[in-house]
């Protein structure tokens, strides 16, 4: 028999007391979405599945519902975001929305009764060899751990061409890898010269230069590195951190040029020399959510 609380419809949804059996009891509701949606107290597990196109999921007022947890996960192998957004105004973790961007992301989403909270936003690893182009497409469960995305060539790696000024290895991370401040992205790159005149191999975000050396003509391994950390969605600081001998030059604050709201390719590039070329045996990305070391 149900019990009748003398309360408003929104908060007797989820305070209602199911019958005597342990199952019932401990029963949770689940149920899809395609599109954008409201959420309701009674929906308490979302799956929420994009192949048809981005779209938000709204939370109910949280000054309704302290206490009350929604979990929500990405079903679908797009690169579509599943954003979850706050009531009118109110927000999660202190920002307006939170973004789903790969498949088997998921968040608990938790009503402090001001607004909501989140915990375990877990994005999932995954790793690509082959193609001379890699798309982050992570398929795993797991703990909370940072996204990586990973070209290893070994033991031959991957050649340019001598006198070309060309794209040599090229990875890309998904939508919205990036979405707040204190997210960061950790790019890396291993590569070699051969024999020549000296030659630059140059690493790129969406066509922004974030790590460069120079190789003088011989066969030593270089390390084109940078960390960038978000300041906007088309804006970064780039710190870079590669050596023997990076540049250093590509660091500065507040960098334009990038979009976080879309898949961006991640370039290793090198300039035009008469016989030589580079040989890239290892291009990485690494996204640290805030909050993960």
């Amino acid at each position: 028999m149900l019990r009748h609380f003398d309360t408003p419809l929104s908060k007797r949804e989820h305070l209602q007391v199911r019958p005597d059996s342990p199952h019932q009891r401990h029963r949770q509701n689940v149920v899809t979405k395609t599109a954008a949606a409201s959420l309701r107290f009674t929906e308490h597990i979302v799956l929420a599945d994009a192949t048809s196109g981005a779209f938000s999921l709204t939370l109910p007022p949280a000054t309704d519902s302290r206490g009350f947890v929604f979990y929500i996960k990405k079903t679908d192998s797009s690169t579509n975001a599943v954003t979850i957004d706050g009531n009118g105004s109110e927000t999660i973790d202190g920002v307006a929305t939170k973004a789903l961007s790969v498949q088997y992301e998921s968040a608990t989403i938790v009503s402090d009764g001001s607004n909501w909270v989140s915990f375990a936003i877990t994005p999932h690893a995954a790793s690509h060899e082959g193609s001379s182009t890699d798309v982050l497409n992570p398929k795993n469960l797991g703990v909370v751990h940072p996204l990586s995305v990973t070209y290893s060539g070994n033991p031959t790696g991957t050649a340019g061409v001598d006198n070309t000024a060309q794209t040599v290895r090229t990875i890309t991370v998904p939508a919205n890898a990036l979405t707040q401040a204190g997210d960061g992205l950790r790019v890396r790159a291993y590569w070699t010269g051969t024999t020549g005149s000296a030659i630059t191999g140059s690493m790129t975000v969406n066509g922004v230069t974030v790590a460069a050396a120079t190789d003088s003509g011989g066969s030593d391994f270089f390390t084109n590195e940078a960390w960038l950390h978000y300041v906007d969605s088309t804006h970064a600081t780039v710190i870079e951190t590669g050596s023997y001998p990076a540049t250093g030059t590509n660091s500065a604050a507040n960098v334009a040029g990038f979009d976080w709201t879309s898949a961006q390719d991640i370039d290793l590039d090198q300039d035009a020399v008469v016989n030589n070329h580079i040989v890239v045996y290892f291009l990485a990305a690494y996204v640290f959510p805030l909050g993960i070391v």
